[in-house]
C-alpha cells in the first residue's frame, strides 16, 4: 500500500500440500500451497470492483500429540507471495508471513483396544515335527527321523527306512532284503548281485563267486612273466577272490600246487613250478590269509592235464592249483 490510511480487504481460497514423515508422536512437516486472493479497497486501481489474483506459499510446521484419541496441536509458519497487477502504485507483487496455532480434533476417533495375539501352533498329529498340511506320511511311528515331507529317512534309497536298515550304505541298485542288506537268496554268504551259482544247496562251501568249492581249484587267470615266478598284474582279481574264500573258511587248509609244460629241462621246470607256487602263497599271506592254512608244492611237468604237443595244451599245463586238504 502507498499510504498508512489505505483500506484493503482480501478474501482467498487455496490448498496446501503437506509432506509429513511416517512416525508416531511429534510430527514435523513441510508445506507447499497455492490459491487465489480477491483484493478490494483503496490499494487497487478498481476499488469498487476488486481484483482476483493467484498466490503461492511455503512453510514449516509440526503436529504435537495431545491425547490417545488423535487430537493434535498444529503449529505452522509460512511465507506467502501474491501477484496483483492492479495495485497502486505500480506494485505487481506483495508478500507476507503468516504464523498460526490451532487444534486438530478427529471426530469419532477412539483409542484402539489392545488385542493380545496368541500364536497358534500348526497341528502335527504324529509329532514328527512336520505340520499335517505338509506331512506326506501322517502316521509316522514315534521316534522315527523324518525328512521335510514328514516321511522316514532312507539315506541309501534302497527302500528300507534308516530306522530298520541294518546296512545303511548299500550301493545304488543293489537288491536288498527287509533289513536293508544285500539279498542272499541261497544263504551261501555271497550276495545275489555277485552270486554266479544262485541256487547252491544249504551247507555247501562256496568260493567268492558263490559256486561250490571243488577239491581242486585251478586259478585260471593267474599268470607269470616268461620263465619267471613274478606274478602279472592281471592275476590280482583271481587271487583276491581266493583270499576272500580262504578267509571265510579259516579252518580249511590248502596245498598250492605249481605246474609247468614240458618245454625245457625237467629239473628247471620243477624248480620254476616250486617258485611260482611260493609266489602265490606270498601274495595270499600279504593280503590276509593265515599262513597256517597254506602249504606249497611244485610238480614241474609231471602232471599235465592236456597235450604238450601244441600251444593250447601247453597253456593249460602251465597252471597253479589250490588243493583242498580238509
Amino acid at each position: 500500500p502507498a499510504t498508512n490510511n489505505t483500506e484493503l480487504n482480501q478474501f482467498g481460497a487455496g490448498a496446501n500440500f503437506l509432506i509429513v514423515p511416517k512416525r508416531s508422536g511429534f510430527q514435523p512437516f513441510a508445506l507447499l500451497g497455492a490459491g487465489a486472493l480477491w483484493t478490494q479497497g483503496d490499494a487497487v486501481n478498481s476499488p469498487n470492483e476488486g481484483q482476483a489474483n493467484p498466490y503461492g506459499e511455503i512453510g514449516l510446521g509440526a503436529f504435537i500429540p495431545v491425547n490417545a484419541n488423535g487430537s493434535k496441536i498444529r503449529f505452522e509458519a509460512k511465507h506467502r507471495a501474491a501477484r496483483n497487477d492492479d495495485l497502486r502504485p505500480d506494485e505487481s507483487t506483495y508478500q507476507d508471513t503468516i504464523v498460526t496455532l490451532g487444534m486438530q480434533i478427529p471426530f469419532g476417533a477412539k483409542k484402539a483396544p489392545v488385542v493380545a495375539v496368541v500364536p497358534v501352533s500348526p497341528v502335527d498329529s504324529d509329532n514328527d515335527g512336520v505340520p499335517n498340511g505338509q506331512d506326506l506320511c501322517p502316521n509316522t511311528p514315534a521316534g522315527v527321523r523324518v525328512g521335510k515331507n514328514g516321511c522316514g529317512l532312507d539315506s541309501d534309497n534302497d527302500g528300507v527306512l534308516n530306522a530298520k536298515d541294518l546296512c545303511p550304505n548299500t550301493p545304488a541298485g543293489t537288491q536288498v532284503n527287509a533289513n536293508g542288506c544285500p539279498r542272499d537268496s541261497d544263504n551261501d554268504g555271497i550276495v545275489d548281485d555277485r552270486d554266479q551259482c544262485p541256487n547252491t544247496a544249504a551247507g555247501v562251501r562256496v568260493d567268492s563267486t558263490g559256486c561250490e568249492i571243488k577239491d581242486v581249484i585251478t586259478l585260471k587267470g593267474v599268470n607269470f612273466e616268461l620263465n619267471s615266478a613274478k606274478l602279472l598284474s592281471i592275476s590280482t582279481d583271481r587271487l583276491n577272490g581266493a583270499v576272500a574264500t580262504l578267509n571265510r573258511y579259516p579252518d580249511t587248509n590248502v596245498l598250492i600246487a605249481g605246474h609247468t609244460d614240458s618245454t625245457g629241462a625237467a629239473s628247471y621246470n620243477l624248480d620254476l613250478s616250486k617258485r611260482r607256487a611260493k609266489s602265490v602263497e606270498t601274495y595270499l599271506i600279504r593280503n590276509g590269509v593265515n599262513p597256517s592254512q597254506l602249504s606249497t608244492q611244485g610238480y614241474g611237468e609231471t602232471q599235465p592235464v592236456a597235450t604238450n604237443s601244441n600251444r593250447t595244451g601247453r597253456a593249460l599245463n602251465r597252471r597253479v592249483e589250490l588243493r583242498i586238504q580238509k
